[in-house]
């Protein structure tokens, strides 16, 4: 823990999709304020037709300046959007390239996450279940030992006729023990 990611985009497609939904969201949200502050000024214009052009220049320009404000608050929000999206999508793309390394016979490590990532749980989890794995695996590697060494005795004191399929046997838990060293 406490290492840094440099990429801030692992997974562009749920990252950009993600924050573009937050920024959408807020975008909508944020129109009702437009909405309010148009329907007011309309009822005020109404209120004083003598002030009309006065209210239209103060409409226009108070438009303007929320609409500034609100694109640089889209911008902020889609930033923390990018953050948070982060702390999701990296913990599980370290998560596959983890997996990946497993499958193709890495060095077994502890899996862990950034102090700040999301699903710390899923990190510990995994690590605990490819221990248990290992272990379960090495434990069947011995008793599969057990079982050829038997074998070896029993073909000892088989009838010729028996001995094929003995060795049939035997050939097979060889193999199965090379395939589990291969990983």
């Amino acid at each position: 823990m406490g290492y840094k990611r440099n990429i801030l985009v692992v997974d562009k497609e749920f990252q950009m999709k993600l924050c573009f939904l937050v920024c959408s969201l807020v975008f909508i949200g944020s129109l009702v304020y437009f909405i309010a502050l148009d329907d007011l000024f309309d009822k005020v214009i109404e209120i004083n037709v003598d002030l009309t052009d006065q209210f239209m220049d103060a409409k226009i320009k108070l438009m303007m300046i929320l609409g500034v404000i609100q694109l640089a608050y889209l911008g902020v929000v889609f930033g923390v959007s990018l953050i948070l999206s982060h702390r999701i999508a990296g913990p599980l793309y370290k998560l596959r390239m983890y997996l990946e390394d497993v499958r193709s016979g890495g060095s077994f490590k502890k899996l862990t996450f950034r102090d700040k990532d999301f699903f710390q749980n899923i990190a510990a989890e995994t690590t605990e279940t490819i221990e248990y794995l290992t272990h379960k695996s090495e434990d069947e590697a011995d008793y599969l030992d057990e079982v050829s060494t038997y074998l070896e005795n029993i073909a000892l004191v088989v009838p010729e006729d028996k001995k094929p399929v003995l060795n049939e046997i035997q050939t097979k838990l060889k193999e199965i023990n090379n395939l589990r060293e291969g990983f």
